[in-house]
């Protein structure tokens, strides 16, 4: 799982960064202003200078090297729902990686969404962000963590 999930963040971060720069540079490049914010209906309620959509790219590029570091750390310095023992720990150390890797992913595929919906607001300020993103995203990250928290303590109880 964790390598197909390293995967489909790494492919989001690339088109991320593609997208970004196609925006920018490429041959419909944009000049105007874009949207930095959007509100709850996914109306664009703050603009800013097209530069500004470097912000995601980076943004998703420093939670990329975060999440990898966090990944390295020894266990003792990580707060997780369950004890850690020597019999257990192989085992929620590969949880933690694959939980790591899930949640980049989506944070990715959910940067790339939203550049997607600026750039295009951007050109049609008549497109909203999907009223379904936000709580789209939320939800699947609370049941990634919550899947994740519910494995490491039956991994601890039968342990």
């Amino acid at each position: 799982m964790r390598r197909s999930a390293n995967a489909i963040g790494l492919l989001a971060l690339v088109t991320l960064f593609w997208m970004t720069q196609r925006a920018l540079s490429g041959p419909d490049r944009l000049t105007g202003p874009v949207p930095t914010h959007f509100d709850f209906a996914g109306r664009p309620n703050a603009w800013g200078s097209p530069a500004m959509l470097w912000l995601l790219p980076v943004i998703a590029l420093a939670m990329f090297a975060l999440l990898s570091v966090v990944g390295r750390l020894p266990m003792r310095l990580i707060n997780l729902p369950v004890a850690v023992t020597d019999e257990n720990l192989p085992r929620i150390r590969s949880l933690l990686g694959d939980l790591l890797a899930a949640l980049w992913a989506e944070l990715a595929c959910t940067f790339l969404l939203i550049q997607w919906a600026a750039i295009r607001a951007a050109r049609y300020p008549q497109r909203l962000l999907p009223g379904w993103l936000l709580p789209l995203t939320v939800g699947v990250i609370l049941l990634t963590t919550l899947s994740f928290v519910v494995a490491m303590r039956r991994t601890a109880r039968s342990c």
